[in-house]
């Protein structure tokens, strides 16, 4: 009987991890597209950015959880953050599995469903799964989260205006000449 009971909670937990992946996919799909974008283009500066990032807030917290009072509080929080930011990386990890796995279905909630499958029967094989399979979605994902999220604040921090226009402050530009940009049949 308590091998039935173990059965159906962690069959309860991966169905739970599968609807957190589909609520996150729903709720922010221009930063899981923008995330998923950069895993495909660069795997590997994503995990380190997601490898270095998890490590260290999470031996921040672990100082914050070891001392009492407000800080074990503000270690909650920042823990609350980290675990955010895995289940968005997981996100865009199952987005990047239903994409090539599911190519036909993959912007579907169908290939979300199938990517997310694949990502958690993956992660639940005992030692390989667990730590192999998980760490490099977890690390992956989430760097790559973190950098669209860099990206976006560095896009929105730019002006609109083109790089090769002048400064707003700068001199009207000198009257064009009538024949700027005519044919010059008339010379000879």
């Amino acid at each position: 009987m308590l091998e039935l009971t173990r059965l159906l909670w962690l069959i309860a937990f991966e169905v739970a991890v599968v609807a957190l992946i589909a609520l996150c996919d729903a709720m922010l799909p221009a930063l899981t597209h923008r995330a998923r974008e950069t895993v495909a283009a660069t795997p590997i500066r994503a995990f380190l950015v997601g490898l270095i990032n998890i490590t260290f807030f999470s031996l921040i917290c672990a100082v914050l959880f070891a001392v009492k009072g407000i800080a074990a509080v503000i270690g909650i929080v920042l823990a609350l953050a980290v675990l955010s930011l895995g289940a968005l990386g997981l996100t865009v990890v199952a987005r990047l599995v239903a994409a090539r796995r599911f190519p036909e279905v993959a912007d579907s909630l169908r290939g979300l469903l199938g990517g997310t499958t694949v990502l958690v029967l993956a992660s639940s094989v005992p030692l390989v799964g667990w730590f192999v399979v998980l760490p490099i979605a977890l690390c992956t994902g989430t760097g790559a989260t973190i950098i669209a999220l860099v990206r976006r604040r560095a896009a929105a921090t730019e002006s609109p205006v083109s790089a090769t226009s002048p400064p707003s402050w700068s001199w009207p530009p000198p009257p064009q000449p009538p024949n700027a940009g005519g044919s010059t049949s008339g010379s000879g």
